[in-house]
C-alpha cells in the first residue's frame, strides 16, 4: 500500500481545496450580509445600470457600439429598433431576424428628465406583450409611463404614450446627437443592452470597481474572469485571474463587467 509521505501531498491538496472552499463560504455570507443592507435601498437602485441609445451605421441604427463577440447582441438590436427599410428590403429582414434583447439600459439625461436614466424593458414580442411600432420594438421605462420607440419620421424617440407623431419629448438627430424638450444635447446620452450573465460566461472588467462580498477586492479595467455560478439572489461568483478565490459581483453591478 501507499506510505504516510506518499499520501502527504495528496492530502496537502485537499487540505488546500477545503481551506478555498471555506474562504467562499465566508465571502457568501458576507455578500448574504451586504445584501441585507443593501435591501434598505430603494427597489429603483435594480434600475441604476444606465446606458447609451441607438448609434447609426450605413444601413441602420443600432444600439451602442458591439463588435466583435458581441455582434450577435449588435444584430438582435438592428432588428429590434432600426431606420426603416425599403418594402423589399423589410419584408427578407423580418424573415430572419433574431429576437432583441429584453432589457436597456439609458444614461445621460439631466434635471427634469434625469428619471429617463436607468432599466428599460421590450414590451413587444416575443416577450409577452403586443406592442409595436412601425414593425420595431417598444421599449418601456421600468416602473414608470416612458416608452422608447421609432416614430413615423424615423427617429428615436422618447414619451409618456406609444405614438407615431414625431412629438417625442426627446428625439434622436442623428449619431450620438438628441433634441430634449426642444435643446440639443450631443455625446451625453447613451443606450446599451442590458449585460446578462450564465455560468460559464468569460468576462472582463470594463471599468475599475469592487466586489461585492467581504474581499471588496479592487478589480482594475482589463482584468478577465469566468462566471463559477449564479447564486440564488441572481448574483454571480466570478474567478478572476487576478484573484485566488472566487468573488461575488451583485447582478445590478454587472454593467461594470462586459462578455468576452
Amino acid at each position: 500500500g501507499s506510505s504516510t509521505f506518499e499520501l502527504l501531498p495528496s492530502l496537502r491538496q485537499e487540505a488546500a481545496a477545503f481551506d478555498q472552499s471555506m474562504q467562499v463560504l465566508q465571502r457568501r455570507r458576507g455578500s448574504a450580509r451586504a445584501r441585507a443592507h443593501r435591501g434598505l435601498l430603494p427597489a429603483a437602485c435594480s434600475l441604476v445600470a444606465a446606458a447609451a441609445l441607438l448609434v447609426r451605421e450605413p444601413s441602420a441604427y443600432i444600439l451602442g457600439s458591439l463588435p466583435a463577440r458581441r455582434a450577435a447582441v449588435a444584430a438582435a438590436v438592428a432588428a429590434a429598433i432600426a431606420w426603416p427599410r425599403g418594402p423589399e428590403e423589410e419584408t427578407a429582414h423580418a424573415a430572419d431576424a433574431p429576437a432583441p434583447p429584453k432589457n436597456l439600459d439609458i444614461s445621460g439625461f439631466e434635471g427634469t428628465r434625469a428619471n429617463v436614466n436607468g432599466r428599460w424593458t421590450d414590451v413587444s414580442p416575443p416577450y409577452g406583450s403586443t406592442k409595436e411600432l412601425n414593425q420595431r420594438a417598444v421599449y418601456k421605462k421600468d416602473g414608470e409611463d416612458l416608452y422608447l420607440m421609432v416614430n413615423d419620421c424615423g427617429e428615436f424617440q422618447i414619451e409618456k404614450k406609444v405614438m407615431g407623431e414625431c412629438t417625442g419629448f426627446a428625439r434622436q438627430k442623428g449619431k450620438g446627437k438628441w433634441e430634449i424638450d426642444g435643446a440639443v444635447v450631443e455625446g451625453k446620452v447613451k443606450v446599451k443592452p442590458v449585460v446578462v450573465l450564465k455560468k460559464g460566461d468569460k468576462v472582463e472588467v470594463a471599468k475599475d470597481f469592487e466586489t461585492d462580498d467581504d474581499g471588496k477586492d479592487k478589480l482594475k479595467k482589463g482584468a478577465r474572469g469566468v462566471v463559477e455560478e449564479i447564486d440564488s439572489d441572481g448574483d454571480a461568483g466570478i474567478k478572476f485571474e487576478n484573484l485566488k478565490i472566487q468573488s461575488f459581483v451583485f447582478k445590478e453591478n454587472w454593467g461594470n463587467l462586459k462578455k468576452i
